[in-house]
């Protein structure tokens, strides 16, 4: 399923979507400035992110065990601050990836 945070949101609590193996799409407005701890820990069908440019801040293990995660966008201009996108799954750290074109995408 997708999920759209609504407008005016400016975090996606702690654990805010962990374990929701149905979730394949999030839709994250501009007005988001963090991400919570372990916030899409275990959403396994989740593929595509895009973070927007507004976020500031991601908890650890935002996205630990994402293990369908293919690609992740993120239009911010400076990396967020705090934890990593910890993806235990594929042992790797995803580091800032600003966008200055839309076809830009990390692949894991």
């Amino acid at each position: 399923g997708v999920a759209i945070i609504p407008e005016g949101t400016t975090e996606i609590c702690d654990y805010a979507f962990s374990s929701c193996e149905e979730l394949e799409q999030i839709i994250i407005p501009n007005s988001v400035k963090a991400i919570g701890h372990a916030a899409f820990y275990g959403c396994t069908r989740l593929a595509y992110v895009t973070l927007p440019e507004s976020l500031i801040e991601i908890g650890d293990y935002a996205f630990t065990d994402c293990t369908g995660l293919v690609c992740i966008y993120s239009h911010a201009k400076t990396p967020p601050v705090g934890g990593f996108f910890m993806l235990d799954y594929f042992r790797t750290v995803v580091d800032h990836i600003p966008l200055r074109q839309h076809d830009l995408c990390l692949r894991l």
